[in-house]
């Protein structure tokens, strides 16, 4: 049984030299590759990461994308405009000694607040708008990033800086009625001014809630699409499977 043994060994052996799939010598020689194919890869690799970055933003992000350009250009414009009248308001405006101090104090403290609250957004949306033009609409823009800071000019522009606004417009009439001895025409249009700021933050809140609701229908579709993607993929698994059960 012993040589009977050596003799198979050295057919096997046989047949592994004679057979290249069994027997391989170039499995064990170590392959090289060129500096310059080497450079390519890294440069493809490379090439992949910028791409990442730079790469075309989807539906919604694009919408988010134009959404924070708009509301920084809006603020801009808003806050130079509404800034420059109340310093020139505050600076043309006539005062007599006659004229009661609490109420020069009340237009002093507004106008202080209403400058600033519009020179904040002012200089959000200044500093931010040419940063996120420069980047574009791509994935490496930063307006996802900034979104607090973007949100915030817009609520000092046109939440916080326009109730000042109107609050100022109703102190510039009793100053300007009290100058002349005639109060009658500062509580008839400071009547008419109440009104008035009470639309104001009716539709102000009004607006916000139906944008709000607006975007949580919009997840509720996104979500149920995405249900009926899962779900038809899942019952097309199903019978897949079932019917390889079936052809076995």
């Amino acid at each position: 049984m012993r040589p009977h043994s050596k003799s198979l060994t050295k057919a096997d052996v046989q047949n592994i030299k004679m057979n290249p799939a069994l027997f391989n010598p170039t499995l064990f020689v170590p392959t090289f590759k060129p500096q310059n194919l080497k450079d390519e890869e890294s440069a493809a690799h490379d090439l992949d990461d910028f791409n990442l970055h730079r790469g075309e933003l989807s539906v919604s992000e694009k919408y988010r994308y134009d959404l924070s350009r708009a509301q920084l250009k809006a603020t801009s414009n808003t806050s130079a405009l509404l800034a420059g009248f109340a310093m020139v308001a505050l600076v043309e405006l006539h005062y007599d000694e006659s004229m009661p101090r609490y109420l020069l104090i009340l237009l002093g403290i507004v106008t202080t607040l209403l400058v600033s609250f519009h020179l904040i957004a002012l200089m959000i949306s200044t500093c931010l708008l040419p940063y996120i033009d420069a980047n574009g609409c791509t994935k490496d823009s930063p307006h996802n990033r900034l979104k607090f800071y973007i949100e915030l000019s817009w609520l000092f522009s046109t939440c916080i800086g326009l109730l000042l606004f109107l609050v100022e417009i109703g102190i510039i009439f009793f100053v300007k009625f009290l100058s002349i001895n005639f109060i009658l025409g500062a509580y008839i249009t400071t009547a008419i001014l109440i009104p008035v700021f009470i639309v104001f933050i009716l539709i102000s809140w009004l607006l916000h809630r139906e944008r709000f609701s607006h975007s949580v229908e919009r997840v509720d579709i996104k979500v149920k699409f995405l249900e009926n993607i899962i779900d038809s993929g899942n019952n097309l698994l199903s019978k897949q499977q079932s019917s390889n059960f079936e052809v076995v």
